[in-house]
């Protein structure tokens, strides 16, 4: 985590913390903090080998196309069009017990 917490912007660093130290915070308009090179930057900490997400896009597919993507998407977070997809609840018994419904998401794209 640590080296992580290098590459990630010092504005995030303090909005993580303040996240922290402030639980009940509601923060206002983080759109304005994320561009381009933050999601590819960020795109090197996904887990590639994770289950398909509710749009049945893998990890491979939506790289294959990373830079139009990402662009895609930070146009739409700037002009208020994007929507963040359902996320697809599963429910993974555990012998008797049943565990929290895991939740899987899409791709941004």
């Amino acid at each position: 985590m640590q080296g992580q917490k290098a590459n990630v912007q010092t504005s995030l660093q303090a909005i993580a913390l303040k996240a922290e130290m402030q639980p009940g915070y509601r923060f206002q308009n983080l759109f304005g903090m994320i561009n381009e090179e933050l999601l590819k930057d960020s795109w090197r900490f996904i887990r590639k080998d994770a289950a398909f997400g509710i749009d049945r896009v893998s990890a491979d597919e939506y790289e294959q196309n990373l830079d139009e993507n990402i662009h895609q998407l930070v146009e739409d977070l700037k002009q208020k069009r994007y929507r963040a997809k359902l996320v697809l609840r599963r429910y993974i018994p555990k012998g008797k017990w049943q565990v929290p419904p895991v939740g899987a998401s899409g791709h941004p794209g």
